[in-house]
C-alpha cells in the first residue's frame, strides 16, 4: 500500500513540474511578446480558471472564524508566479514519494 501511494506521489510531483515548465515558458514568451518581465500571479490564475472557486474561496477566508494569520498567509502565497507554486509543490511531491530505503551504490570501474 505505501508503494502505491509512493508512485502517486512521484506521478503528482512529474504532474505538477511538468505543468510549472509549461507556465514558466509560458510566462517566459508572453514576456518577450510585451518587452518586458511579466508572470501571471496565481490568483490571475485561478479567476481565469474558475471564477466561482474564487469567490467561494474569497468568502471562506473573511469567515470570522479564519484567524488573521491564514488570510495574510494565502494573500501573500497567491500573490507568487503560478509556476513557482507548482514548481514547490511539484518537488515536494517527489520528495514524499522517493524511496526510503538505502540502495546500495554500484562503482562501474
Amino acid at each position: 500500500m505505501l508503494t502505491v501511494l509512493r508512485f502517486l506521489f512521484r506521478v503528482f510531483g512529474c504532474c505538477f513540474l511538468a505543468g510549472a515548465i509549461v507556465l514558466l515558458v509560458a510566462d517566459g514568451s508572453r514576456s518577450i511578446a510585451q518587452s518586458q518581465v511579466s508572470a501571471v500571479s496565481a490568483v490571475e490564475f485561478w479567476q481565469s480558471i474558475s471564477p466561482q472557486g474564487w469567490e467561494w474561496f474569497i468568502q471562506a477566508l473573511h469567515d470570522p472564524s479564519v484567524s488573521a494569520f491564514w488570510q495574510v498567509v494565502f494573500s501573500s502565497l497567491l500573490s507568487w508566479p503560478v509556476w513557482v507554486i507548482s514548481g514547490v509543490l511539484g518537488i515536494m511531491f517527489m520528495w514524499l514519494g522517493q524511496s526510503r530505503q538505502k540502495r546500495p551504490r554500484v562503482l562501474a570501474i
